[in-house]
């Protein structure tokens, strides 16, 4: 069975819940101990038990009585679901703070996706922002764009540029996979444009809603 099939038969809920139940097992495999009981990864992670040991028998995992669970074998397991150990090539529109931020954190390699190239607006100063470059990532402008995808098209396109510069962006983009025979690639929206009226598989990621819901916690409290 793909992993894709594993996905989709798990419920939407405990798909949400997997980044957690990984980041935990990250921390517990690191520190060298091999078995964790339900009781143990549930206040890891702030779950009652009961649902832990649900999440766990929805992935297929087994544990021993006294035991407990192999920290190896549900760390895999979940990587294989997530398909973590898939290696995506991604290419990052943008020279903004944001554009840095996301190149210069080690999270998207971490999780299998490399950063090949950088694409910006020629008018744009490079050094402006764009100082520490992962390596082996060539920086282009936008206008290079349709010649690089029809010769490396990438699994994932991320957008961090100004709102303005990314719908214009976005326009060509559209224009470049109408003319594409290859599988188009998903649109990782990190600006704070949102994109509508365009033929491409976008997720909007505006962490200004993520701060907005913070705050809005911070109130209730």
């Amino acid at each position: 069975m793909r992993n894709s099939d594993n996905a989709d038969k798990l419920s939407p809920a405990l798909i949400r819940r997997l980044p957690i139940y990984f980041r935990a097992l990250i921390k517990l495999y690191g520190s060298g101990k091999e078995r964790i009981s339900s009781e143990e990864l549930a206040s890891e992670i702030s779950l009652a038990p009961s649902q832990v040991r649900t999440d766990i028998k929805a992935l297929g995992c087994q544990g021993q009585r006294s035991y407990g669970y192999s920290i190896a074998s549900l760390y895999r397991t979940i990587a294989a679901v997530l398909q973590l150990s898939d290696k995506y090539k991604a290419v990052i529109a943008g020279n903004t703070p944001l554009a840095a931020a996301i190149m210069e954190t080690p999270v998207f390699m971490k999780r299998g996706v490399k950063l090949c190239a950088v694409f910006r607006d020629p008018e744009t100063d490079i050094h402006r922002y764009l100082t520490q470059l992962p390596p082996d990532c060539p920086v282009y402008g936008y206008d290079v764009f349709p010649e690089f995808f029809g010769k490396y098209p990438p699994d994932v396109i991320i957008l961090a540029d100004t709102p303005e510069k990314t719908e214009a962006f976005a326009a060509v983009l559209e224009k470049t996979l109408s003319k594409s025979t290859v599988k188009p690639p998903q649109i990782w929206n990190f600006s704070e444009s949102q994109l509508t009226g365009f033929a491409l598989d976008v997720k909007n990621i505006h962490i200004s809603d993520v701060i907005m819901l913070l705050c809005l916690e911070l109130g209730k409290n």
